[in-house]
């Protein structure tokens, strides 16, 4: 805790353009070593790179190969959403999602809808904060309680109008939609948009049986095509956009009690309000209309009764940079763009404000389509990525540099990259990204009382276990670690 204190104060205290550049970055006999290490690689087939590092109290790469070269990013593209968000919101910002009447209260009844406008939220009942877990939906109940409301002639709502209406990224790839980590995401957000199916398992085909869900009561009906298989095991789910229907694919392993397949929420909004109902019924509140999702926001006449807020963005960012969050990512992404039904199109354009705002100027072809990285149509090359992070510890506000810089894990030590670089003593701080073909890392290094951005990414990836060593020779070559 102590080395991290000291990395975020010195972090926090640039620009330090007085200082006189050097150190071993700078070294030409390392600088040799290392791009022959990456030239062998290259040339052997394993990957092809593009490696920068630069000095944030510099104007100029220290350290580069092939630093222009356009590249996937995977799910480094959360540190353009990160930063952005917290430069545009604040990192004390929470999301708040507030409860209406929509009609007249007379005597207990209300003549008219309970209405919840979502905010784009991604934490509600997430699991990755335990400590909310069925807040939101006490608050309701609190607010209808405290309102003397006794019976509801009208519908429960909720208006998912924050976003646009199509919640799964076209550009993703068809056999990602209807798996957990491709949730779609909308202006209501429920259980990280995440539906666990529980199966028990016997020796055939025919003895795959489901046990149970997570959360309880989803209206869905299942395609199950999953087979059982003693040797070797893997699935998927395949699902369409707000279809209440989901395809199992795959193999699950034989003569298990109970074996978990994670796929995505299908209708978040409308769970939400079915999950409300049983709530308010659940507590003796009558309710004689239905349950409705809407994506378009309404000018009736309402009175607000309750405001649930999320945890800070903070908070948010240093989860969802930890665990490497899609969901997360595209919710921060697209509440970037003020404008209800906001799109991710939308919200790069507001991105690009804000990077040329800080004087980041990104390559001509550099794109990112989506906020997590999950779209393989993103572009970003290694200098791209470097020219955030010093932006970001240069030019962003002071909460957004300190908010930024705590939301990244340490490697070889906690997050996803835990097992990047394992014992290392070097105190690199930063988010990871994989997917088929791709390895990419980028983030902060603190060494001899400096701080470097370094981004690392690597195509066409044949062997990822040999790539990862390559990275750590590049780095280790140029910044040897103290022992």
């Amino acid at each position: 805790m102590v080395l991290r204190n000291i990395f975020f104060l010195l972090l926090a205290a640039l620009p330090l353009g007085k200082l006189v550049a050097q150190g071993v970055a700078t070294n030409p006999l390392a600088l040799a070593r290392v791009d022959s290490l990456i030239r062998a690689s290259e040339e052997s087939g394993v990957a092809r790179y593009s490696f920068a590092v630069q000095d944030v109290s510099q104007d100029t790469l220290w350290a580069a190969y092939r630093p222009e070269e356009m590249c996937t990013p995977a799910s480094i593209t959360k540190l353009f959403t990160a930063a952005t968000a917290l430069e545009s919101l604040g990192a004390d910002y929470s999301f708040c999602t507030e409860l209406y009447m929509e009609g007249e209260l007379k005597k207990g009844v209300l003549y008219g809808n309970l209405l919840v406008i979502g905010s784009g939220d991604p934490s509600i009942d997430s699991k990755f904060f335990e400590q909310d877990k069925e807040r939101w939906q006490q608050s309701v109940l609190q607010s209808v309680q405290a309102k003397g409301i006794r019976r509801i002639e009208g519908n429960i709502v909720i208006d998912a109008s924050r976003f646009e209406r199509m919640g799964i990224h076209p550009r993703w790839a068809p056999d990602d939609r209807g798996d957990y980590y491709a949730a779609g995401v909308y202006g209501f957000n429920l259980y990280d948009n995440w539906l666990d199916l529980y199966f028990a398992t016997g020796g055939v085909e025919d003895s795959i049986r489901l046990v149970g869900t997570y959360p309880k009561g989803v209206q869905l009906t299942l395609d199950n095509r999953l087979k059982v298989n003693c040797k070797t095991q893997g699935w998927e789910g395949d699902g369409t956009n707000l279809v209440e229907h989901r395809t199992l694919l795959g193999t699950l392993p034989c003569n298990r009690e109970s074996v978990r397949v994670a796929i995505d929420l299908p209708h978040p909004p409308l769970h939400a309000a079915r999950l409300l109902r049983a709530t308010l019924e659940g507590q003796g509140v009558e309710i004689l209309g239905q349950e409705e999702a809407r994506f378009e926001s309404s000018s009736h006449p309402r009175a607000l009764i309750g405001r649930y807020y999320s945890p800070s963005l903070r908070d948010l960012c240093r989860e969802m940079n930890y665990r490497s969050l899609n969901h997360y990512a595209e919710a921060l992404f697209k509440a970037l763009v003020k404008e209800n039904g906001a799109t991710s199109n939308a919200a790069w354009l507001r991105e690009q404000e804000i990077l040329s705002n800080w004087g980041v100027t990104l390559s001509p072809k550099a794109h990112l389509y989506d906020g997590s990285g999950l779209t393989r149509a993103n572009r970003l090359s290694a200098q791209d990525m470097v020219a955030l992070l010093v932006g970001v510890s240069t030019k962003a506000r002071g909460n957004t540099l300190d908010a930024f810089a705590q939301s990244l894990p340490r490697v070889g030590r906690e997050g996803t990259v835990k097992s990047f670089m394992p014992g290392t003593s070097l105190k690199l701080y930063c988010k990871s990204g994989s997917m088929r073909g791709v390895q990419t890392y980028a983030g902060y290094l603190y060494y001899q009382r400096r701080v470097y951005a370094i981004a690392l990414l690597a195509n066409g990836c044949a062997n990822r276990a040999k790539v990862r060593g390559v990275m750590q020779q590049y780095i280790e070559g140029l910044f040897p670690p103290k022992f």
